[in-house]
């Protein structure tokens, strides 16, 4: 995920506008005052214990959304995977990222 792209976590409050559930993801969505779309991530020590575990969730995450930055438009968003979204295919995480994408929007 480029730089440029990235939700400071100051920023991370603000964006709390809207969540959206599904069953591996939560999202909270709202619109920023930049032209580009932003985005964050927030794995917890709850949801998964081990950094190696939180880090992979992370990466999974920033290449789920990474080609879905290029439609999304000036919004924040901020990502919350559940516990089961480390065991799942990444394919399968692909598909409902885009399938929550498109409740949103």
């Amino acid at each position: 995920m480029p730089a440029a792209h990235r939700i400071e976590r100051s920023a991370f409050r603000t964006a709390s506008a809207r969540r959206v559930h599904s069953t591996n993801i939560s999202l909270s969505i709202a619109k920023n005052i930049n032209n580009k779309p932003l985005f964050g991530c927030v794995v917890s020590k709850k949801i998964a214990a081990r950094a190696t575990d939180r880090n992979a969730l992370k990466r999974r995450c920033r290449e789920a959304f990474r080609p879905e930055l290029a439609w999304i438009g000036a919004w924040s968003i901020v990502v919350y995977p559940k516990k089961n979204a480390l065991t799942i295919p990444f394919s399968e995480f692909k598909h409902e990222v885009k399938a929550v994408l498109a409740r949103c929007f």
